[in-house]
């Protein structure tokens, strides 16, 4: 015969509280409390105190309320409240709700496809498996996209967003927001003037910027020794766009851009606007501007042992396709320029 729903209703003191296989409602009230639902449809709430609670099977709805909270979902469509305290938060199996509450929360959405809002403060939220919807709210927050198709929502604060392995959409709100990309199939969107917003690709192949965002820097896959090409595109913004320790191809394209290949033998396109190239001469890397324009653009050496205007005319020289330069082991190539035409405006030294 299945148990009765029941009504549970703990003391001042810490209790240890399970309900049944019914529908129940389990109070904790005062303490810390360990509060289980078992099976059915079960609703619990900690009350006052550091609180456990295990909603075990069913569709149950949990709430954490006062203090710092652990609060499992378990199996089933469970609806989860942490309430204020810094809460730890799991959905596990099932689609399931996850509201973080007043403070800093960290929430694990579980299996499923669920929807879990960080509330107030700095929360860190995993999607974990599903398609997921995550949203900081408030705070500045860290969202994981992991396994399946997710949309991330940072709110507002400075918020950063980790794309997983599937088909992920990314959207910072304001403030100054990082993405961290790990495939282009995942696409970020930012609105006009909501904060200076970076992205860093950690994948090879080619990244285009999207609109709206500032920067673009290049980081190594998951495999270190992973030497695939990276190619990179900014966008109409003034853009600054980095490359990693690999070879780098990278078009500024509209906008005042700085492009910085790191290290490796990297192309740097500046495309329109004034542009700045950046050399951090590595090793025997050897450098290759491609639409460097006297006048307009700069050549910025300020990474380099060359320090003046006098200097870099003795480490250049004119070869049939432009001017070489020599930083030693390193070079770099200026396509398309006359030696003689370069002025000391056309450069930046360190001091």
């Amino acid at each position: 015969m299945a148990d009765p729903d029941q009504r549970i209703i703990g003391g001042d003191g810490p209790d240890d509280m399970s309900g049944g296989s019914g529908n129940d409602v389990i109070y904790g009230f005062g303490s810390t409390d360990y509060l289980s639902g078992e099976a059915g449809n079960d609703i619990i709430k900690g009350g006052d105190g550091a609180d456990i609670i295990d909603g075990d099977d069913g569709n149950d709805i949990l709430y954490g309320e006062d203090d710092a909270d652990v609060i499992h979902g378990d199996e089933g469509d469970d609806r989860i409240y942490g309430g204020s305290g810094t809460n730890l938060l799991y959905g596990d199996d099932g689609n399931d709700l996850i509201y973080g509450g007043d403070r800093t929360d960290i929430i694990e959405g579980g299996n499923g496809n669920d929807r879990v809002y960080g509330g107030e403060d700095g929360d860190t939220i995993n999607g974990n498996d599903g398609d997921d919807f995550l949203m900081g709210e408030s705070g500045d927050d860290r969202l994981y996209g992991d396994d399946g198709n997710d949309r991330l929502y940072g709110g507002s604060g400075n918020d950063t967003l980790y794309s997983g392995s599937g088909e992920d959409r990314l959207y910072g709100g304001g403030d100054d927001d990082h993405y961290y990309i790990k495939s282009s199939s995942s696409k970020v969107i930012e609105s006009l003037d909501q904060g200076h917003d970076t992205v860093i690709a950690e994948m090879t192949g080619t990244y285009k910027l999207a609109a709206n965002v500032e920067d673009l820097i290049f980081r190594y896959a998951d495999d270190d020794h992973d030497t695939g090409l990276r190619v990179g595109y900014g966008n109409t913004l003034d853009n600054y766009l980095a490359g990693n320790k690999f070879d780098n191809v990278l078009y500024g394209q509209a906008g005042n851009d700085v492009l910085d290949g790191g290290d490796g033998s990297d192309r740097l396109y500046g495309g329109a606007g004034a542009d700045t190239f950046v050399f951090t001469p590595s090793g025997s890397d050897r450098d290759k501007v491609m639409d460097f324009e006297v006048g307009v653009d700069k050549l910025d050496f300020s990474n380099t042992d060359i320090h003046s205007f006098d200097a870099a005319m003795d480490a250049m020289k004119q070869i049939n396709a432009g001017v070489f330069v020599d930083f030693g082991d390193a070079s770099a190539i200026i396509y398309n320029v006359q030696l003689s035409s370069l002025t000391e405006q056309d450069f930046i030294f360190s001091s």
